[in-house]
């Protein structure tokens, strides 16, 4: 006679539960670094990007760097300084830009994405070209102005002829991770 005992049948629902879980989290995670302006290398307001970047002649990687830095794509961004804006452009230099182009000025404008990267462009183009397509200079100009760097430029003590020691730790750093994320943006899709 068989043992009429059968084997208890290992229950799956922990299992399935457990899977379903996995699958959960990594969906809301992708969601999650997708969407934050914190994570990844994403291209938000590329309509305006693009336009801008043909009109002043620029790489759309920089802008984008440039952009991810200064606000993470936060379009009424306001800086302890006061610079407004997806690519924070402080009040008086958007005058200043707007007197340089010939347009009307409005603060209020600022927080216009449209306005706002092209103006911004305007800018990181001006700076590109006056200190002759070096990059680290422009930088270092958009966060601290021109007038700060030409200054260092011209001192022994910041600049041996090839290297410039950025004095401003905050600008400094602004320039290395703007580099930096333009790297990461030239070769991510």
């Amino acid at each position: 006679m068989k043992n009429s005992k059968k084997k208890p049948e290992k229950s799956r629902f922990p299992f399935v539960w457990l899977m379903a879980a996995l699958i959960l989290f990594a969906a809301v995670a992708s969601i999650v670094i997708k969407a934050s302006p914190r994570f990844g290398y994403q291209k938000k307001y590329t309509e305006y990007v693009e336009k801008a970047c043909i009109d002043h002649g620029l790489d759309e990687n920089l802008v984008y760097a440039v952009i991810r830095t200064e606000s993470h794509f936060t379009s009424d961004a306001i800086s302890r300084t006061g610079a407004v804006g997806l690519m924070q452009l402080m009040p008086s230099t958007a005058e200043w830009i707007a007197w340089r182009r010939g347009m009307d000025y409005d603060r209020e404008m600022l927080f216009d994405p449209e306005y706002n990267i092209d103006n911004g462009c305007w800018l990181l183009k001006y700076l590109i070209d006056y200190y002759g397509g070096n990059l680290e200079y422009a930088l270092a100009a958009y966060n601290a102005g021109f007038g700060n760097v030409d200054s260092w430029l011209a001192s022994d003590e910041y600049f041996d002829g090839k290297e410039l020691d950025i004095p401003f730790p905050e600008t400094a750093d602004y320039v290395k991770k703007t580099l930096k994320a333009y790297e990461k943006y030239k070769y991510s899709k």
